[in-house]
């Protein structure tokens, strides 16, 4: 994420505003990069950023009311279930050669079919 200017001076609501939307570009700048699921940086990117933003959301009770902060905490707790294992999966194909050393060939079905 890059740098965000937050300046001393600065509300705290108006921090956060700035805080939430630098996040939301970074998740959406991935968007593209999950849909073409060519490399797995972008889930992992996407997921990385819902993180941040429900922790941030569940530290700021004083300055967002919580009817405001519950649906996007519900909707992002959602988010991270569903992208969660496919980031599992992608963790797991990235590690497949490493295993197959460390432990010898199951029988039944080449472990490769995983990537298939």
């Amino acid at each position: 994420m890059a740098f965000m200017a937050i300046g001393a001076g600065q509300s705290t609501g108006a921090a956060l505003r700035t805080i939430l939307g630098e996040l939301r570009l970074a998740v959406v700048r991935t968007v593209d990069g999950v849909v073409d699921g060519g490399d797995p940086e972008p889930l992992h990117d996407l997921r990385v950023g819902v993180r941040r933003t429900r922790s941030i959301l569940g530290q700021v009770k004083g300055v967002l009311p919580r009817g405001r902060r519950r649906p996007f905490r519900r909707r992002l707790r959602w988010l991270g279930t569903v992208t969660g294992p496919c980031r599992d999966l992608d963790v797991l194909l990235a590690r497949l050669d490493a295993f197959r050393k460390e432990v010898p060939a199951p029988p039944g079905p080449d472990p490769d079919v995983l990537r298939q």
